[in-house]
């Protein structure tokens, strides 16, 4: 499974837990980033100031503990990326069965089968090509009056989903 391209797919049906893990690490991680880079900024700026300033020490000078905080800032960040990386992993493991549930498809009995489910998803997900969908069917659960009913909820709701849109 790719989870970069059901991304969104899969953060929709996570739980609140494990949504509210993500998010945590992620803003830890955009902190250290924005840091590293702000950092950086303000060091080649104390730069460009001194040389407009005739080289004054001073002023160069700051852009040492700017340097040095941009270091620091970037061990931070990679720091952070290892913290999120267990929230992700549990995210998908435990995310793929209601997912695919939620997809309206059945999970193969084998691992393989499930491998080639998932890439097929993903594949009709980023390039949205009718034979990728139709080898889909194979994985389909079958339709019901139930799964018809819980589509017209879905559309009373968001009339502008893709699944409600007639063709």
């Amino acid at each position: 499974m790719n989870s970069q391209t059901l991304w969104h797919e899969l953060f929709a049906v996570a739980t609140k837990h494990i949504q509210s893990e993500i998010e945590s690490a992620k803003s830890s991680v955009d902190f250290f980033i924005a840091s590293f880079y702000l950092s950086i900024f303000f060091g080649f700026a104390c730069w460009v100031l001194a040389g407009i300033q005739d080289f004054k020490p001073s002023i160069s000078a700051l852009s040492i503990p700017a340097f040095a905080l941009a270091g620091l800032c970037h061990s931070l960040a990679i720091r952070a990326t290892d913290g999120l990386i267990y929230p992700v992993q549990a995210l998908v493991n435990l995310g793929r069965v209601k997912l695919a549930d939620n997809l309206g498809l059945r999970l193969p009995k084998t691992l393989e089968a499930e491998k080639t489910m998932w890439g097929l998803v993903t594949r009709y997900a980023y390039h949205a090509d009718k034979s990728y969908g139709n080898d889909l069917d194979v994985y389909r659960k079958p339709f019901t009056e139930a799964r018809a009913e819980e589509r017209f909820v879905m559309c009373e709701r968001w009339p502008r989903h893709l699944r409600c849109r007639r063709p």
